[in-house]
C-alpha cells in the first residue's frame, strides 16, 4: 500500500524533525527514498536519500548508515548515476562485510546490477544479480519485491542468451510469487515469461 507508506513515512519525518531527533531522521527518510523509487519519483528520492546519507554521516554507524547507503545507491542506480552508485555499493560492501550483514551485500549487488543492466552491459548486470540473490537467500528473505533482484536477473540472462538460467529464476520467483500473492511479483512473473516467450501472461 503505497499511498498509506508515504503518508506514515512522512509523519515520521515531520516528527523527528519537530523533535529535533536527527539520529533517528535517517531511517524514515531513507526508506521513503526507496518507496519514491518505486513510484518513480527520482528527484524526490535522491532528495530524500541524500539528507539521510548526511545525517548518517554525523554519527551514525551500523545498520543506520548502510540503510542510507542503500537508498543512495538505489537511487543512483535508477537516474544511471554511475559515480553515486558505485561509490555508496563500495561502501556497502565494506560495511556488509564487517558486519556480516547480508541484507546490505544484498543491496549493493542489486544496485550495481541494476546499474549496469542500464548501462547495456549484461554481463556484468548478471554477475552483480547472481550475487544479490545469493544474498537475499542468505539473509532469509523471501519476498520477491525485496529488491527486485529475480526480475531483473531474469532480463540480463535473456539478454546473454542464457535462457535456460533465466528459466530457473523465473521459476523461483513464480514460486514466491504465489507465496506472497502482491501484485508487484505477478506482474514480474508475466513480464519474465514474456521476455522468455513462455507460458500464459495472465497477471490476476
Amino acid at each position: 500500500d503505497h499511498e498509506l507508506a508515504g503518508t506514515l513515512l512522512r509523519r515520521l519525518v515531520e516528527a523527528d524533525r519537530a523533535a529535533g531527533a536527527l539520529s533517528v531522521l535517517a531511517a524514515p527518510l531513507a526508506v521513503l527514498a526507496s518507496l519514491q523509487v518505486r513510484l518513480g519519483q527520482l528527484d524526490e528520492a535522491a532528495v530524500c536519500a541524500g539528507e539521510a546519507e548526511e545525517i548518517a554521516e554525523t554519527g551514525l554507524s551500523g545498520f543506520g548508515l548502510t540503510l542510507a547507503l542503500s537508498a543512495v545507491a538505489l537511487v543512483a542506480a535508477h537516474r544511471g548515476d554511475a559515480e553515486t552508485c558505485e561509490r555508496a555499493a563500495a561502501r556497502m560492501l565494506a560495511l556488509g562485510s564487517d558486519l556480516e550483514q547480508t541484507s546490505t551485500l544484498a543491496a549493493a549487488e542489486q544496485a550495481l546490477g541494476h546499474l549496469r543492466l542500464g548501462q547495456g552491459d549484461s554481463p556484468a548486470a548478471a554477475e552483480h544479480l547472481a550475487r544479490a540473490l545469493a544474498h537475499t537467500r542468505a539473509h532469509g528473505t523471501r519476498d520477491p519485491a525485496f529488491l527486485f533482484t529475480h526480475a531483473d536477473l531474469v532480463e540480463a540472462l535473456v539478454r546473454c542468451g542464457r535462457e535456460a538460467e533465466a528459466g530457473e529464476v523465473l521459476a523461483e520467483l513464480e514460486e514466491a510469487a504465489e507465496r506472497s500473492g502482491g501484485g508487484w511479483a505477478r506482474a514480474a512473473v508475466a513480464r519474465c515469461r514474456g521476455l522468455l516467450g513462455v507460458g500464459d501472461l495472465d497477471v490476476n
